[in-house]
């Protein structure tokens, strides 16, 4: 597929995306090498070990998702590594991260977008659970989990499929996790309600089963009646959930993960196996086993469509005492299936990463990664001889305060090295091994820092008008600048104060066109100036009481004017006094701008959307344009505007652009003025292509007058 352009680098990844970072290193190897999504894109990022950060790093961009991806899943040999994306019509996309190419795409089975997927550590099985929609039979919402076989090539119907429980119907399943030991189990989470998923041994698909014990199944005539009888179906269940039951509150749920051996590629292993567990916003794991006595009693379950042999809520444990619980995986350590060793990995808001044994005894704990909420835990395909290896000093249950009930565990804790993704765009790699030899506090202490992406998701950006670097303002109150040729961010300023002067938050960022100096508007309705080199504040000015949508600084040679926009369809001119620049000595800084004047050229429902300055050819006359959602455009007299008359209006149009105001469908999102020298080649071209086009019909003519005689 060819592109007009080609990705040459991305400033950050999806951060907050859970698990949106893959690590395909191998512990032994000189290079590092990530996959991970920025939007619609899978960014594979190779780097030397000695200088992660430094000019070695190169990027390779996987294109060929329509919409943002919503999940990126690797088999553990990352022979597999798996996109989908939550769009409409959402693809999914098999890569090959060696040859940096797709080796296999699945359409037209999620007409609602995804909303996450997940693959079995062998690379076999791959489920996904659709957004979902309002079900046109039963009239309620419902989701649609899918599995397919990717060993099986010759077609891309699922095996499996199942619909979410009418329990759930208020509560979109937002996470879904394979039992690694049996992948015809599966579990799936919302906020408030968990369900798993599975297919029993003696519900083997049959083609010549009847239509009736197809139609009493499933929703959404039957998901397409089985996927036209070649899927086998999944039965689901939702086990209640009562703070009664388990003695305290149960908060909302984030994440699940099944605490099981791993997969050794087969799909007829018994299903039930093992502890699964679900974090919650709160810290605790809420942990689901089969068997025991059912809460409520066999008439209880019976009632939501379960078996006495079901999962069910058994029991909390504390996993991050001071936060949510973020990421939930396993891992398994040992050269064959039979003598694996498995860990529950957990991750908090708290930035801790902790292992569990499968008695859910804490075994290690990697805290104080102070660099926001963990996202991503994820491993090297194989660990070195000497990261599994056993060490001298054991790690004792008591000792570790571990929150399961079972015996000391005295063998020494072994896993693969990792690397830890956060919500603010850091990706830090570990060594598993510094655990039990230098302690907790050490391992984390000498952690590399092998990407830095945004701090914080980006609203706005502007380029510097002759240096490589942009300005962001960030969505958390941040303002940083970031040179995109030694890919490092320059500054970084928090214009809240930590959160202390929430109308601050940054919405919009404009250099000057000398580039010297930086304004940034505010949720608040201020109007913020920033010397570009230290992005320290040195004036700012409250002028609506609506947030700034837009600002724009006039291009002639003094710089002399900037431009505000509001939520409310206000534009508002300021004067600008000159360079902005950070006071020296602990001097007063100098006014960066006057107010002028405000204009109400547009409405709230369909406020300003392009903001731009035009300076003549000769540089005597400035004239600012507004644009709104409806089409209308504005100009003003920027020079004939006065403090004291306000701003001078030119024109208003509501039929130029053929938009909502004119009674038409058109809907501009953004303007710009096109440059002197830009305009004057386009038009050079239009007059060589129509000189073209007349002679073409010249001779066209000549050739019938000839027919003719």
């Amino acid at each position: 597929m060819a592109h007009a352009m080609a990705l040459e680098w991305t400033h950050g990844f999806s951060s907050t995306l859970p698990d949106s970072v893959v690590n395909l290193s191998t512990s032994d190897s000189p290079t590092r090498r990530l996959a991970y999504v920025a939007a619609h894109t899978l960014v594979v990022q190779t780097s030397d070990a000695s200088d992660p950060l430094g000019s070695s790093a190169k990027q390779f961009a996987l294109r060929g998702h329509r919409s943002a991806i919503i999940s990126v899943r690797a088999s553990d040999d990352r022979a597999v590594v798996v996109t989908a994306e939550s769009g409409p019509d959402a693809k999914v996309i098999v890569w090959d991260v060696d040859e940096l190419r797709p080796s296999r795409t699945i359409e037209g089975r999620h007409p609602s977008g995804v909303a996450a997927a997940d693959l079995t550590p062998c690379g076999r099985w791959y489920a996904t659970i659709e957004n979902g929609a309002l079900d046109r039979i039963t009239k309620r919402f419902s989701q649609t989990v899918r599995v397919w076989d990717l060993h099986d090539t010759t077609s891309d119907t699922p095996s499996f499929v199942g619909v979410t429980p009418k329990e759930l119907a208020d509560d979109k399943q937002t996470c879904v996790k394979f039992n690694p030991a049996a992948p015809r189990e599966l579990v799936t989470n919302g906020k408030r309600g968990v369900a798993f998923f599975c297919s029993d041994e003696d519900e083997e698909k049959d083609e010549d089963e009847d239509h009736e014990s197809v139609s009493g199944a499933l929703t959404e005539d039957n998901v397409q009646k089985l996927e036209k009888r070649r899927s086998t179906r999944l039965r689901a269940y939702a086990p209640p959930v009562r703070a009664g039951d388990l003695n305290q509150r149960v908060a909302d749920f984030t994440s699940s993960a099944f605490v099981t051996v791993p997969c050794d590629g087969s799909s007829g292993a018994l299903t039930g196996l093992g502890r699964c567990v679900t974090g919650t916003a709160e810290g605790d794991l809420v942990v689901w086993m089969a068997g025991g006595v059912p809460p409520g009693g066999p008439g209880a379950f019976e009632a939501r469509g379960m078996r006495e042999t079901d999962r069910r809520a058994v029991k909390i444990v504390r996993a991050h005492a001071r936060g949510a619980v973020t990421h939930a995986s396993r891992v398994a350590v040992g050269e064959t299936f039979a003598d694996a060793d498995v860990f529950l990995v957990t991750g908090g808001s708290d930035g801790n990463v902790r292992f569990f044994d499968v008695e859910l005894r804490l075994v290690a704990w990697f805290d104080g990664l102070d660099a926001g909420g963990v996202t991503s835990v994820s491993f090297v395909k194989k660990a070195s001889s000497e990261s599994a290896a056993t060490f001298s000093n054991g790690v004792k249950a008591g000792k570790t305060g571990a929150l399961g009930d079972g015996d000391e565990k005295t063998k020494a804790f072994a896993a693969p090295d990792f690397v830890v993704a956060t919500k603010t765009s850091l990706v830090y790699s570990l060594i598993s091994r510094d655990f039990e030899t230098l302690g907790s506090a050490e391992a984390v202490a000498r952690a590399t820092l092998l990407a830095r992406g945004a701090m914080e998701p980006a609203v706005a950006l502007a380029a510097h008008p002759t240096d490589p670097v942009l300005c962001f303002a960030g969505a958390d109150g941040r303002v940083w600048t970031w040179n995109f040729v030694t890919r490092r961010v320059v500054r970084r300023v928090d214009l809240t104060k930590k959160g202390s002067k929430p109308s601050s938050y940054p919405t919009c960022v404009a250099y000057r066109r000398d580039g010297l100096g930086v304004i940034v508007g505010t949720r608040g309705g201020e109007l913020k100036a920033l010397d570009a080199e230290t992005l320290h504040e040195t004036q700012a000015m409250r002028f609506t009481p609506d947030a700034v949508t837009r600002v724009a600084c006039s291009d002639d040679p003094a710089c002399a004017y900037a431009a505000a926009a509001d939520k409310a369809g206000g534009v508002s001119l300021f004067q600008m006094l000159g360079p902005i620049h950070e006071p020296k000595d602990g001097a007063d800084p100098s006014r960066a701008f006057d107010f002028v004047g405000k204009h109400r050229s547009h409405a709230e429902e369909t406020p300003c959307v392009g903001l731009a300055f035009k300076t003549s050819a000769d540089g005597e006359s400035v004239e600012l344009a507004s644009i709104g959602a409806e089409g209308r455009v504005a100009r003003y007299d920027v020079e004939g505007s006065t403090a004291e008359d306000g701003v001078d209006v030119l024109e208003v149009s509501d039929v130029a652009l053929g938009g909502e105001a004119a009674g038409g469908d058109a809907r501009p999102t953004a303007a710009a003025f096109v440059s002197a020298a830009r305009r004057e080649r386009y038009e050079s071209e239009g007059k060589r292509r129509s000189a073209s086009s007349a002679s073409d019909e010249s001779d066209s003519g000549s050739e019938s007058d000839e027919s003719d005689e």
